[in-house]
């Protein structure tokens, strides 16, 4: 009973420090009071590796913004490449002299030098642009990789959780109590009991909190809702 109230107690500190967190974090009022639910997540994914590889690629935000700096260092190339048209102009007028030669005027202006004209900032814009698909190409790699090493962390998260489930817990409790209500184990045999009943539960549950925590760091790394994949 003592090892039962020790786990208990600790649990309500863990909660404690949880709460905590979430008033930190979204201003929560703690002392209301607060409905927890279990948890009622599909554990089951119907998509395959590279289908999630391809979400991340789609999805991630930081491959997002990437795009968009290179999206935007095109288009600065792109203006610097219009500078290489040098600026000209044209004036039509009518002069009149004092020795009366009067007559219709023309002036045509155009910028030196006629050619290689922003040849500087071209190069420049080429240097980043090119830096920046090479960035891109590293991170898509980087992406793949990490969603790979994670779906397999849940994979093996998963099935040591669902193998855990297949031992009846409850069984043991019954089997415990009933044999001492009988007269058939003594009391040490039936704390033993007890307590391995204990040890069970709090073992499944670290085996939850560790598929879920798994399976959600899989959504964080493609960057959607494994439950909206489809959507």
């Amino acid at each position: 009973m003592n090892k039962i109230k020790s786990i208990v107690t600790e649990v309500e500190l863990k909660k404690n420090q949880y709460f905590n967190n979430l008033s930190l974090l979204t201003g929560l009022n703690i002392d209301e009071k607060i409905e927890l639910m279990p948890i009622d997540y599909p554990l089951h994914i119907e998509v395959t590796l590279d289908q999630l590889k391809q979400t991340a690629i789609e999805n991630r935000k930081d491959l997002l913004a990437h795009k968009t700096m290179i999206e935007s260092e095109e288009s600065a190339l792109s203006y610097n490449r219009m500078q290489i048209i040098p600026e000209m102009s044209f004036t039509a007028g009518y002069k009149e002299q004092a020795d009366n030669l009067t007559g219709t005027v023309f002036q045509f202006n155009v910028a030196v030098p006629l050619f290689e004209r922003n040849q500087a900032g071209i190069e420049e814009s080429e240097i980043q642009l090119d830096l920046l698909d090479k960035e891109s190409i590293f991170l898509k790699e980087k992406i793949k990789r990490e969603v790979s090493e994670v779906y397999k962390r849940f994979i093996s998260k998963k099935n040591i959780y669902e193998k855990s489930k297949e031992n009846k817990l409850e069984s043991i409790y019954t089997t415990a109590s009933y044999s001492y209500e009988q007269g058939e184990i003594p009391l040490v045999d039936f704390i033993d009991g007890m307590n391995a009943y204990v040890d069970g539960l709090i073992l499944r549950t670290e085996l939850e909190i560790d598929v879920y925590s798994s399976l959600f760091s899989l959504e964080d790394a493609i960057g959607k809702e494994i439950i909206n994949f489809e959507k």
